[in-house]
């Protein structure tokens, strides 16, 4: 069942559970929450007093029976950097961190009991009023070349205990960056994508998947291009050939759905790898646009590329998608699969853009009122 708001995480605890109460720090607004996969701790990026901050919180006492011998859970600040994105490494608690779209550095989440007997300790303070470092002062790498991405991702990998970064990195034409997966520990890349476009998002899935978006000039040239990277490299593929108008990408297993800017409204689509070998066509759509809830709009669609990597819009089945529209109405759109595709009684919002023959998905439907939605990870 899709979470419709954030107080139906509250309400959907067992009765007399006690609830983790976290101290903020004063003036913090958060606005990104992000669990390791480990459990131990949660990243938070937010703005201390006109500083974007990312802090980490240790949830050590949810681990334990007796509650009382954990340490207190508090806030540490690790540094502040804007823009800055980051991902959890696969194998501990670890993160990538990108900032100022050119600079990408590894760093340990650490805790404040794991310093507490360190000379230098981490701050638990807001950055206005302590001596809180830079992050752009963390070794690292520096991309020469013009690129505008957000989130990196740092994926787990067969065999590879580090697993693999999908990151931009310079490319061997000068001035130029492309898109690899880079082992953390070599730092060998295999190259995705030669030539990424200056303006880029790019998602892996976890069965071996790789989709960037880019637009190459002012003129629209671009598009969205997947490419299959496990088993083995394949070559890429063409999925939609209007770069400038997809805001975000996901994947849902080894289907890729696009949310594409339509005329006065945004279209849910997906591509399927498997129909398009067979039909030569694998992107289906939404039979029906809709305008986001202004808290979809206004605080995760600038940051897509970040939110996608720990929430979910498509269900366990990967055959539906979940959103919340402006009339706070939430709403599941079914891609089943194989494709049932549904007859065009009227214009679609994407006729322009996709052409005369467009494979329509099936109808909505309303589950509840709320104003934002993704499926429990459980």
């Amino acid at each position: 069942m899709p979470a419709t708001q954030s107080s139906h995480a509250e309400q959907s605890l067992p009765h007399g559970t006690p609830r983790q109460v976290i101290p903020l720090i004063p003036f913090l607004t958060p606005y990104y929450l992000s669990p390791s996969p480990c459990g131990t701790r949660i990243a938070l990026l937010g703005s201390v007093r006109g500083e974007q901050a990312l802090l980490i919180a240790d949830v050590a006492q949810l681990l334990v029976s007796c509650r009382g011998e954990a340490p207190l859970a508090r806030l540490c600040c690790l540094g502040t950097a804007a823009p800055l994105y980051f991902d959890w490494a696969p194998h501990g608690p670890e993160l990538l961190l990108a900032s100022n779209e050119n600079k990408l550095a590894r760093i340990r989440a650490d805790v404040l009991n794991e310093v507490a007997d360190s000379v230098e300790t981490l701050p638990c303070c807001e950055p206005a009023e302590a001596q809180v470092k830079s992050l752009d002062s963390l070794p690292g790498t520096v991309i020469q070349g013009r690129i505008s991405f957000r989130a990196p991702q740092w994926l787990p990998w067969p065999d590879a205990a580090e697993g693999r970064w999908l990151i931009p990195t310079d490319a061997a034409q000068p001035g130029r960056v492309s898109l690899a997966l880079v082992d953390p520990v070599s730092g060998r890349p295999d190259i995705v994508c030669e030539n990424l476009a200056p303006e880029a998002h790019f998602t892996a899935s976890s069965s071996g998947w790789v989709a960037w978006c880019g637009l190459h000039d002012n003129r629209g040239h671009g598009g969205v291009f997947a490419r299959q990277v496990l088993p083995s490299m394949g070559p890429p593929i063409t999925v939609f050939a209007h770069a400038n108008r997809v805001e975000g990408l996901s994947w849902g297993g080894d289907r890729l759905a696009l949310l594409i800017h339509a005329p006065n409204c945004l279209v849910w689509a997906v591509w399927d790898p498997v129909e398009a070998e067979k039909t030569g066509n694998g992107l289906c759509v939404a039979p029906q646009g809709f305008i986001p809830n202004r808290s979809f709009s206004g605080r995760v669609l600038p940051f897509f590329d970040q939110f996608e990597r720990r929430v979910d819009y498509w269900n366990p089945g990967r055959d539906a998608l979940v959103y919340a529209d402006c009339n706070a109405e939430v709403w599941v759109q079914p891609f089943p699969r194989p494709p049932e595709p549904q007859a065009q009684d009227e214009p679609h919002p994407l006729q322009s853009l996709g052409g005369a023959q467009l494979a329509l998905a099936p109808c909505r439907r309303r589950i509840a009122a709320g104003s934002y939605a993704c499926w429990s990870p459980l």
